[in-house]
């Protein structure tokens, strides 16, 4: 196990740019992954010197890439509230929600959505089976919406409800009919 060779890593750059453009269909978010998949593959220890560099470097900027892309999908997660009200309660309910959930749960949710790391990644960091992390991971989503779902109501429900309401002139103890 050893270090890249940063002029061998440069000699690379134009076809990993290229792989991560078709991948991420934008050039900026390509630019982006590229210089992610640099940093890691400079400061990582894990390249191994008797096996081929370029698969190992494709594979590092693929997962650049769907950190990118995992990172787009869950905006709220990945950068701090802006100015819009809106945005911000919707983050400030989510960082509520984490709250809630146990800390078992809650710190596999945050190490995977808020700092990035896969789920191999999380499970070593934590020092638990990857089964653990995928289970934990899953609970505390859905004790999220869980939480989530009792706390705003679903609108087509509510107002379903007051339109039978209204047009219904029983009480609770009379069956309807």
């Amino acid at each position: 196990m050893g270090t890249c060779n940063v002029d061998l890593l440069i000699s690379y750059q134009p076809d990993l740019l290229r792989y991560l453009r078709r991948m991420l269909d934008n050039h900026a978010d390509a630019e982006d992954a590229l210089q992610d998949t640099m940093v890691r593959c400079i400061k990582t220890k894990t390249y191994d010197d008797s096996r081929p560099i370029k698969p190992w470097l494709f594979a590092v900027a693929r997962s650049a890439a769907r950190k990118l892309k995992r990172m787009k999908w869950h905006p709220i997660l990945s950068e701090p509230p802006t100015n819009d009200a809106r945005e911000f309660d919707t983050a400030e309910l989510v960082r509520d929600m984490l709250g809630r959930v146990p800390e078992e749960c809650r710190l596999v949710l945050e190490m995977h959505f808020l700092s990035g790391l896969s789920c191999a990644q999380t499970a070593a960091e934590m020092g638990i089976p990857i089964g653990t992390v995928k289970s934990r991971m899953f609970r505390g989503i859905r004790l999220m919406r869980q939480a989530i779902a009792g706390l705003v109501p679903c609108v087509s429900v509510v107002s379903a409800n007051a339109d039978i309401a209204k047009k219904t002139p029983y009480t609770a103890s009379d069956p309807p009919g």
